[in-house]
Order: structure tokens, then sequence, then C-alpha cells
């Protein structure tokens, strides 16, 4: 029995049983992708030389209304290269919530939002000795919980409310 496979440039194969033929195929599937590759490679550079020589254009059409005088609004100015955004504590998106389910998770017994924020600062690097800091993000940490208890994957252990309030994975 073998296993068919189409391959780049309209070629087909297949892969055998035996393990001497086997080898031989995969030398041409690795072939096949290593050329394909080299191939996007080869236009990714082309896409970033004219996003370069694009972006230079801008550029000069935008000195040269500056010396008649044309002043470019806010919206007109070239746009920045796409970069993931990240939260004031320096977070990408959902990194944040990680986090703390994975402190929550990880916990021997069920813990405060404050004893999480804690940890995550000390992890990070933050200032802890910023008051202004540790509250917000004691703040930021406390509403992740509550998202994740409305989403039922938290749950409140104890009569405890509010800051006091200790918090394990739901079902463990």
């Amino acid at each position: 029995m073998s296993w068919e496979v189409s391959l780049p440039g309209g070629k087909a194969g297949s892969f055998p049983e035996s393990s001497e033929q086997a080898a031989s195929q995969a030398e041409v599937v690795i072939s096949a992708l290593l050329e394909k590759r080299s191939a996007l490679a080869a236009d990714l550079v082309v896409a970033e030389d004219t996003v370069t020589c694009l972006r230079r254009q801008i550029t000069a059409v935008s000195e040269t209304l500056k010396t008649f005088g044309h002043l470019e609004p806010e919206r007109d100015t070239m746009p920045a290269a796409v970069r993931h955004k990240r939260s004031k504590e320096g977070f990408r998106k959902g990194e944040l919530t990680r986090r703390v389910l994975e402190k929550v998770r990880d916990a021997a017994e069920p813990v405060r939002p404050a004893d999480v924020a804690r940890t995550i600062m000390v992890e990070c690097l933050m200032d802890q000795g910023d008051q202004k800091l540790t509250v917000a993000f004691q703040h930021k940490v406390h509403n992740v919980i509550r998202r994740q208890w409305q989403r039922g994957i938290l749950e409140r252990v104890g009569a405890e409310n509010g800051w006091n309030a200790r918090w394990r994975v739901a079902g463990w």
C-alpha cells in the first residue's frame, strides 16, 4: 500500500511501504518544500522592498508639500509599522489573563487577587514600591478573575467577597 501526494509543479508521488523507497520519496518532498520556501522568501524580500520604496515616496511627497507650506493633518501622515499593542504594564492581548489563570491553577490552595497580582508583578519586575501602579494592577487582576468567574472558569471559595475573596479553578 502507498500514499498518494501532490507535489509543487504538478508532480505526483506516493509513499511506498519499504523504507528505502520511502526515504527517497521523502528526499523528493523535502527538496520540493525547500524550493517552495526559497520562492516564498524571495517574494517576501520583494514585498519588503516595495513597502520600503512606498514609504520613501510618501516621505518625499510629504517633504515637498512642506516646502510649499502645506502642513499635513494627522490623518494624512504615513502609517506606522504594524506592532502588537501592549497595555501600560507591558502585556500583550490575553497575556495577563493567561498569567492569572496559571497562578490560580498552580496554587496549592485558593488565592486572593492581591496575592496573584503581587506574584505577577514580581515575575515581570514591576515596581512594587509604586503604590498607584500596584493598586491599578490589583484592580486589573481582580477584573480578570471576575471575568473568568462569569465564564465559569474560576469559582469563589468561602463566604468572603470583594478583595478578600479566594479563588480557584472551577471543578478542582
